[in-house]
């Protein structure tokens, strides 16, 4: 079975907590980008990604990459240190 390695890189990302101060923190880190993220009445974010659209739920991570591109990081096993 072949190896990989996956190389630490620095972020920026707001953790999804379904409120308005996060919320700010969101749009915050979109104010850069012609992407945009849209607040859904279900409680989750919906971030436009290389990949389409996607849904960030409470907990999970929204994540700006280097590149300048977002996704959502589900909580669960990665960890995002700071």
């Amino acid at each position: 079975m072949p190896m990989f390695r996956r190389k630490p890189t620095l972020v920026e990302a707001v953790q999804w907590k379904d409120d308005e101060e996060t919320w700010d923190a969101v749009r915050a880190l979109h104010a850069d980008s012609e992407l945009v993220a849209f607040r859904n009445e279900d409680g989750t974010v919906s971030i436009e990604t290389p990949d389409g659209r996607m849904a960030a739920e409470a907990g999970d991570w929204i994540v700006k990459h280097p590149e300048g591109w977002f996704y959502p990081l589900h909580s669960g096993p990665v960890r995002l240190e700071l």
